[in-house]
């Protein structure tokens, strides 16, 4: 998923209101929609590490120092093996999770007397899970009285490789390079919710490290990228996110770069979003902040207050957001009840 759209300030007339409006209550009820099933995206977020193993945690870091050289050599199958198993696991407050899962290593090794040598070691798993229909856990509080009883099943895939050399001159040189792939898809229902859903996402995680010792002063670099897509499907309302997470570094430039940036994708639209702040979802009241570039207009600051929702999934029922751009140009948009058309008026600026 890429935003194609401009990422300068936005400069708004007013006969620009009505149109941006409407893209504006698609960004922010697309990721109230995301705010609505966090407990539950945490959950998600457990059984990925469970399905990845004890390592997957490890493997997933955001990773900031790689490059991007490496020794050239031929590397031989020098060990190999395969693995699978079962568990059945309790819920904290009931029912049982099947987890299974079958998973080969292979390392492989190279030499040579004027370069070095590398190792590289490749690892695949396919895991599954199936919940049982009273399989229950508890929100992030702990708190019993609020405990969440789903049904469901999960799938995932990845595969993880390492590549790692080293140079046996005085000195040293050392180069390590990894990538990560995964795909995880779960299927929920939440009975004390009514609601139902999916969570797919696929998530790769790449980096290199390169240090040179043999000169002074000494010489490292590196780089790495971590993308997170997620597509959930909440009571058949889609929402699609991409997490991208850019990191590099040069010794000699002396320059450090990163790059974090959240894209989402909701009814037809795509948004790229800058900053999210002042988020909160207490008493079925949705409080929202969001600066985010739009297409065809770019950056524009929003902040919802007080925001309900339509029990059908229309809309919002009750609420307001109000908007601005970096330049003279502000306005409110009011909520007035479900299938009544929201009010748009300019507001007051303090430019």
């Amino acid at each position: 998923m890429v935003f194609t759209g401009e990422d300068d300030d936005a400069d708004l007339s007013e006969a620009d209101l009505d149109v941006v409006a409407a893209e504006i209550i698609k960004l922010t009820y697309g990721r109230g929609l995301v705010e609505t099933v966090q407990p539950y995206l945490a959950e998600m977020q457990f059984l990925e590490e469970e399905l990845l193993g004890e390592d997957g945690g490890y493997y997933f870091q955001d990773y900031s120092r790689r490059s991007t050289s490496a020794l050239d050599l031929d590397l031989e199958t020098v060990g190999q093996n395969t693995m699978s198993g079962s568990e059945t696991r309790a819920g904290q407050c009931g029912g049982t999770a099947e987890l299974s899962y079958e998973s080969s290593v292979e390392q492989r090794y190279g030499e040579d007397s004027e370069v070095g040598a590398a190792w590289e070691t490749l690892l695949t798993q396919d895991s599954n899970a199936n919940f049982s229909e009273d399989y229950c856990v508890y929100d992030s509080f702990g708190d019993n009285e609020n405990a969440t009883v789903f049904t469901g099943t999960a799938e995932f895939a990845g595969n993880v490789s390492f590549y790692n050399d080293s140079d046996s001159t005085e000195g040293g040189y050392d180069y390590g390079s990894f990538e990560v792939n995964a795909e995880l898809i779960v299927d929920v229902t939440v009975s004390a919710e009514g609601l139902t859903g999916r969570y797919q996402q696929n998530k790769t995680n790449s980096g290199l490290e390169y240090a040179d010792n043999r000169t002074d002063p000494s010489v490292y670099a590196g780089n790495g990228e971590q993308v997170d897509n997620k597509r959930l499907t909440i009571n058949g309302q889609i929402v699609e996110s991409s997490e991208i997470h850019l990191s590099s570094y040069d010794s000699e430039s002396e320059i450090e770069s990163y790059t974090n940036d959240e894209i989402l994708a909701y009814d037809g639209s795509v948004f790229l979003i800058h900053q999210l702040r002042g988020v909160s979802l207490e008493g079925g009241y949705l409080d929202l902040g969001l600066e985010a570039s739009y297409t065809g207009y770019g950056v524009i600051f929003t902040d919802a207050q007080d925001l309900t929702f339509c029990a059908d999934g229309s809309g919002f029922n009750t609420g307001t957001i109000e908007f601005w751009d970096a330049f003279s140009t502000a306005a409110t948009i009011t909520f007035n009840g479900c299938g009544v058309a929201p009010t748009v008026a300019l507001a007051p600026t303090e430019f």
